[in-house]
């Protein structure tokens, strides 16, 4: 009786247990392996490949992935590997119903050109922190305890930020107009104007330009052509230097819109670049006006 028992409480019971539990498609995935990401959804296909400790873009000139959104992954692909799994469907007609069907999201996992798992994420369920998800080769669909979608299933894969700086250590400005050239400069803790004369420089003011220079975030990424974004000519440069610091961004024209749409001057957009970059950015009519400053600007 206590043989029978113990078999009851212990082996047995484990045994039933795991008898009764789903399968989990993704308990053997290792994100420490992985190299690659292919995520391909209707309509838009995006790759983001390893690149030393960072990861990149594939297929861009040098555009990055933010460290929040890889670290949102990589959590949470360690959380579905040990997450609770439901078996939503066997019937492979229901996989639109869950959007693993046509309208999923597929990706792969790559160790280089390895591919080591490839899943497909649908749509969020009813708790809004699980995910109905599927592979290729099974009817089934499953409901995971896990936050793939709102991981994986975005459109703000690119890093926006064009300068990012210790802004105490900026000590100097030179702006660069097509006419015109003149230098401010930090000067026994006040700013000052130094070339081409000397003049007096309003602290709020100048702050304004200082921020801008030291963390400076595009509104958008455009298409990576020259075409059209103005860098042939009458361009703005405004360089920031200081300890250990050289920050130097170019502005370029505006960004075309079709001629039968209206548009607010304050809502157009203007090409800009680092000069140590080829990547292409586009910032707001106020962020420009920060930089685009002259003499009487700051005074």
């Amino acid at each position: 009786m206590i043989i029978i028992a113990f078999a009851s409480e212990g082996p047995l019971k484990d045994w039933r247990a795991k008898l009764g539990k789903v399968k989990n498609i993704l308990a053997f995935v290792d994100f420490s392996q992985v190299s690659k990401i292919d995520i391909n959804r209707p309509g838009e296909t995006l790759a983001i490949e390893k690149a030393g400790d960072k990861w990149k873009i594939a297929n861009t000139k040098d555009f990055y992935v933010r460290d929040d959104i890889i670290q949102g992954i990589e959590l949470a692909l360690n959380t579905a590997k040990e997450a609770d799994v439901e078996l939503a469907s066997e019937n492979a007609e229901k996989k639109d119903d869950f959007e693993v069907g046509k309208s999923g999201t597929s990706i792969s996992l790559r160790q280089g050109d390895v591919l080591l798992h490839e899943f497909i994420i649908g749509k969020v369920g009813a708790d809004f922190t699980s995910t109905y998800i599927t592979r290729n080769d099974t009817e089934e669909t499953y409901l995971i305890k896990a936050n793939l979608n709102s991981a994986l299933v975005r459109g703000d894969w690119y890093d926006r930020t064009i300068l990012k700086s210790d802004i105490e250590k900026i000590s100097k400005i030179r702006f660069q107009h097509p006419t015109s050239e003149f230098t401010v400069e930090k000067l026994e803790d006040e700013w000052q104007g130094t070339l081409p004369y000397s003049f007096g420089v309003d602290e709020e003011k100048i702050e304004l330009t200082l921020e801008m220079m030291a963390n400076l975030t595009a509104t958008d990424i455009p298409e990576q052509t020259f075409d059209g974004a103005g860098f042939d000519k009458d361009i703005i440069i405004v360089q920031a230097t200081g300890e250990e610091l050289d920050n130097t961004i170019m502005i370029g024209g505006p960004q075309v819109v079709d001629a039968e749409e209206e548009v607010d001057l304050e809502d157009v957009l203007y090409y800009a670049k680092r000069a140590d970059s080829d990547n292409i950015y586009l910032i707001t009519a106020e962020q420009k006006g920060l930089l685009d400053v002259r003499i009487q600007d700051l005074r």
